[in-house]
């Protein structure tokens, strides 16, 4: 059996340690029946008639190369209509009907509805075999729309364990040093009133400069970071002792998984699937300003706790690494 991953390249994250893309061609070196085929990034004017050709050239590739049998997994489902790969699954569906589609949408529900209606949701979720989601709230948003709950499967979020790793005897900071990464479903005005609340307590926020993020500049205790490299922001999370994610959702993400693979304690909002990622050995949960000035001053009187959640966050981490996924993935695929 051949199996075939469409992804797609993104500029910015193409040649780093996490992503879909650098999942597929991991998967690919391990199993050499794996072939990745992965969409170029278009930024032009015209991108939307770009990708729909190129969606089209796919479609037709597959159906020439695929046979009876074969499995073609589409690893951003329900991503925009521009990046639709819907397109391909119903043009197989159609002309190849034994080769297995597989879908992985990786968005939150708010964001898939940003881009589509429920019922074409649901109508591009019914060309498909099988769903691949990266969290259990996902499953739940989809099932409440009617799709039938044996045909999702909940997996999660992989991480280079290789890449990602931090000091093992790392120095604990004088004062505690705080790690707030990513952009996507982030509570910025939240993050100001509990960065605000704590100024004996230093934060590194890497999500750039923006609207979201320009009243932070004020405060003296933070230090903001635009884009970076990967290896420069790895250093930052090896100088930290704990990761801040206030969030408005999440099914699963880099930052929370490349996070713990670091070593650093947990303090995240109790939304969407975060609990299928974190647990109360690494983490604190938190739902109010309260909760993190709470929980983040907690941590920075009790430096012992701190210690006992990093080591808890790495071995909670091993278990997602792409050796652990590619058991799962094989399992998924070859015996279900």
């Amino acid at each position: 059996m051949k199996i075939y991953l469409v992804c797609q390249t993104w500029s910015n994250t193409k040649n780093n340690h996490a992503g879909i893309l650098y999942l597929c061609n991991q998967l690919a070196a391990i199993n050499p029946d794996i072939q990745v085929i992965a969409m170029p990034e278009f930024k032009s004017i015209g991108r939307f008639f770009l990708y729909h050709i190129w969606h089209l050239y796919y479609a037709f590739y597959l159906y020439l190369s695929t046979k009876d049998g074969d499995c073609v997994i589409l690893m951003e489902y329900l991503l925009s209509k521009s990046l639709d790969q819907s397109l391909i699954a119903s043009f197989l569906k159609r002309t190849k009907p034994n080769v297995r589609i597989i879908a992985l949408p990786h968005l939150v529900s708010k964001l898939i509805k940003k881009h589509f209606s429920e019922k074409e949701i649901v109508d591009r979720i019914s060309k498909v075999d099988s769903v691949w989601v990266l969290g259990s709230s996902l499953k739940t948003f989809l099932c409440s729309l009617g799709v039938p709950n044996d045909k999702i499967r909940v997996i999660f979020h992989y991480v280079d364990t290789e890449y990602y790793k931090g000091e093992v005897c790392k120095v604990p900071n004088f004062r505690l040093r705080v790690v707030v990464m990513g952009n996507m479903q982030r509570d910025y005005d939240l993050l100001f009133e509990v960065i605000s609340a704590l100024p004996l307590i230093d934060f590194d926020v890497c999500a750039g400069v923006s609207k979201a993020t320009e009243n932070l500049t004020s405060l003296k205790n933070v230090t903001l970071h635009s884009y970076m490299s990967e290896d420069t922001l790895r250093g930052i999370m090896n100088k930290a002792d704990v990761s801040l994610n206030i969030m408005k959702d999440t099914i699963g993400s880099n930052v929370i998984v490349t996070s713990m693979a670091m070593g650093l304690a947990m303090v995240v909002s109790d939304v969407g699937s975060i609990r299928d990622y974190v647990d109360e050995s690494n983490g604190l949960f938190c739902l109010t300003s309260k909760d993190f000035i709470i929980a983040l001053s907690r941590l920075e009187a009790d430096r012992d706790m701190v210690k006992r959640m990093q080591l808890k966050s790495v071995s909670k981490a091993q278990g997602m690494n792409v050796s652990e996924f590619y058991r799962w993935f094989r399992t998924m695929v070859y015996e279900s």
